[in-house]
């Protein structure tokens, strides 16, 4: 069993997909076309979740923190950036 399969917000998500495709494969009056988007968005929800979940780097965290649409002010992305440079200086010193 992976990790992102004990989170409790993926098991809804799987939960709402077999109830989607149950939902599209017995019902024919549905357009093939939203049948395909609908099956394809549900299992998308899915996927994302455990993409995310996926382990990362401490420096692909630090990344998204500095996103503007993180929750944090600009002091706290200042810190973050400065704390990013200076391990990236560190790095490049040993190499």
């Amino acid at each position: 069993m992976f990790p992102y399969e004990n989170l409790d917000v993926y098991k809804k998500a799987y939960s709402v997909n077999q109830i989607v495709y149950r939902l599209l494969k017995g019902n024919k009056s549905i357009p093939g076309y939203a049948r395909d988007q609908l099956g394809r968005a549900s299992l998308s929800i899915m996927l994302n979740i455990a993409e995310g979940s996926a382990k990362f780097s401490i420096m692909t965290g630090e990344i998204f923190m500095l996103l503007p649409g993180a929750r944090h002010s600009s002091a706290q992305r200042w810190s973050l950036f400065s704390k990013m440079k200076m391990k990236l200086r560190t790095r490049h010193l040993k190499h």
